[in-house]
């Protein structure tokens, strides 16, 4: 058995008082110090309290009640002046006990420094937090559980979240996990093929950093593609190293899906230059919506991780032949990259997902939101040669078809590749993870049943190349 004091007073110390008689736990006794009778509920008989009334900043007469076999001290009172005094002549009484102390008026300068037995309450941070959970889409955290710092925070899932009709397992959880889901009035443990449905509320932890970006993820709604990834386009210009034909391709094409996609800005940066028609147009070009840079100062390409980051760049847009001369360089970027094709945008037919098993359900929300974004549908070729039958990603595309209102087609085939039914196809636009292994020489790739790594057979179509985590 515990044995914990409360000095008591006011109104907050009369509800906290009315809460511990409700929700007594006999295995403690406490000793309760008020100034006025009024503070303790009438007609209590509880043995495992003890009630005295007098004033407590005399020393004196705390003393004669309070020694050192508490362990626990607690002081709510309404007065200023009274906590501190009643804190000094605690702390005289015994030098270690733990004190929780409430505040409403700013006393931790006025308390003793670096006193670690003292947990000071304040108020007014009490009210704060609960207010700010009060507005929508702010993050809930705990603070009364663990360190209360934000590593627990609860996380409603909103319909066209890019988390919607996942399962946990196909989302990236580095420092930080999904424990519990909540649904209606049921709570489930979170498991790997657990799926997270529209208005589900997540119970999440980790750091506390890393949990304010994944609320953030989260929230996100559809119609924001590049985002995630980031809030604008990139292509970059080097006159040295494409023709001008390419140059001119590449710009063009990069306008029109910067009026296409919901990003903010299209940023367009050239290295190399050379006087020539290209480098004429883009002197000329800068708006709101298109920003053009000259660098007279590098000749490398390496200058694309630096404009990633400082532009919050959300896709690249580039060439075939440039792709394939710097596959390190944008793998390294981890954002998603895209190839120009052959004919117009105009001219895109529908989107492609090759699956042969490998997991691209965590970039599934973005696909289907870039299809969106561009009024085409979307065929899901699940190559299952070898493997057995697994509906879970059909059914997967197949939930979020309705959110984002596009059409996708599932094809299931256990014998003929894909490959070979769309190669003669140049109206296409290919989505395909971006693994490490497609970033290096790949020889073998011809002879593969590796989807992503025959995208060169279909790569006169436009191809989105989506980063791995």
């Amino acid at each position: 058995m515990k044995n914990i004091l409360v000095i008591a007073d006011g109104i907050v110390a009369k509800h906290f008082l009315e809460r511990l008689f409700v929700a007594k736990n006999s295995s403690h006794h406490y000793t309760v110090i008020t100034y006025k009778d009024d503070i303790i509920p009438r007609n209590l008989s509880l043995e495992n309290f003890s009630f005295y009334r007098f004033d407590p900043t005399s020393f004196e007469r705390l003393k004669g009640v309070v020694n050192d076999y508490f362990s626990q001290f607690m002081v709510v009172v309404n007065d200023s002046f009274d906590a501190v005094n009643v804190y000094k002549n605690l702390r005289q009484i015994s030098k270690k006990t733990d004190i929780l102390l409430m505040d409403i008026w700013g006393l931790e300068d006025k308390c003793i420094d670096e006193d670690k037995h003292l947990t000071i309450l304040d108020e007014r941070d009490v009210i704060t937090v609960k207010l700010i959970d009060s507005l929508p889409d702010m993050p809930l955290v705990a603070d009364n559980v663990g360190l209360g710092r934000g590593e627990i925070m609860e996380v409603k899932v909103p319909v066209g979240s890019s988390y919607m009709y996942r399962h946990v397992a196909s989302i990236p959880q580095k420092k930080w996990r999904i424990v519990m889901i909540y649904r209606g009035s049921n709570f489930m443990i979170a498991t790997p093929s657990s799926m997270i449905l529209p208005n589900d509320t997540l119970l999440i932890v980790g750091e506390p950093s890393v949990l304010l970006s994944v609320f953030r993820s989260i929230k996100k709604e559809t119609g924001q593609f590049p985002s995630p990834f980031g809030s604008n386009l990139y292509a970059l210009i080097d006159m040295k190293n494409m023709s001008e034909d390419e140059c001119r391709k590449l710009v063009a094409r990069s306008i029109k899906f910067n009026k296409r996609l919901n990003n903010k800005r299209l940023y367009i940066k050239v290295i190399n230059s050379m006087i020539n028609e290209v480098y004429e147009t883009l002197r000329s070009m800068s708006n709101e919506s298109i920003v053009v840079e000259f660098n007279y100062f590098t000749s490398s390409c390496e200058i694309i991780k630096e404009d990633v980051t400082k532009h919050d760049i959300g896709m690249l847009i580039t060439t075939n032949s440039f792709f394939e001369a710097n596959k390190r360089l944008f793998f390294d970027i981890k954002r998603p990259i895209m190839t120009i094709g052959k004919n117009k945008i105009e001219d895109i037919s529908k989107g492609v997902v090759l699956s042969g098993g490998e997991d691209i359900e965590g970039q599934s929300a973005a696909i289907l939101d870039c299809c969106s974004q561009l009024d085409i549908p979307i065929s899901l070729y699940h190559f299952t040669i070898g493997k057995a039958k697994d509906s879970s990603l059909a059914e997967h595309f197949d939930n979020l078809s309705r959110i984002f209102g596009r059409k996708v087609e599932i094809i299931e085939d256990s014998e003929k590749n894909p490959i070979l039914k769309l190669k003669n196809e140049e109206n296409l636009l290919q989505f395909m993870l971006f693994t490490k292994k497609m970033s290096r020489k790949d020889p073998l790739a011809s002879i593969s049943n590796d989807m992503n790594r025959l995208y060169m057979r279909l790569n006169s179509n436009y191809q989105i190349f989506i980063p791995t985590t």
